[in-house]
């Protein structure tokens, strides 16, 4: 049986989440022996600091021509009753193919009690390139 592009999509992405997973953990040791080394030091002059301006383009759909673009959006709430919800956008793209994985998990105290995930075609997101807005089948 011939596999679709989609499945060939899904297939990668899974790949890509695992390999974003192995360099999350590498780049959290890194950090974390960073840290340790940076307590040590005087805090640094802000000023001196590589700070700069955030615009709303710089949360906008970004997408790339040459390579797998990999961009996030999510939102997290903390209720008062010990619930929270996390609720987010991932997309892995490139040029006009990709997959898009709308989310939203409930928890309560800590423990997941419902995961919605399910995959969708790039043709179907709709995303601003100026601000933050990220839409599937018109629906944010």
């Amino acid at each position: 049986m011939k596999e679709t592009w989609y499945k060939k999509i899904i297939t990668i992405t899974t790949v890509v989440v695992l390999v974003e997973l192995s360099i999350l953990s590498t780049l959290s040791q890194q950090v974390t022996s960073s840290l340790s080394s940076y307590n040590n030091k005087e805090t640094t002059n802000l000023e001196s600091t590589n700070i700069q301006k955030i615009e709303l383009s710089d949360d906008a759909f970004h997408g790339t021509q040459k390579y797998l673009s990999v961009e996030w959006w999510y939102f997290d709430a903390l209720l008062n009753d010990g619930y929270s919800l996390h609720a987010g956008f991932k997309v892995y793209s490139l040029r006009n193919l990709g997959v898009v994985y709308p989310i939203i998990e409930i928890y309560k105290d800590r423990d997941l009690l419902v995961r919605v995930l399910k995959p969708y075609s790039l043709s179907r997101l709709s995303a601003s390139t100026h601000y933050p807005s990220v839409k599937v089948d018109n629906q944010s």
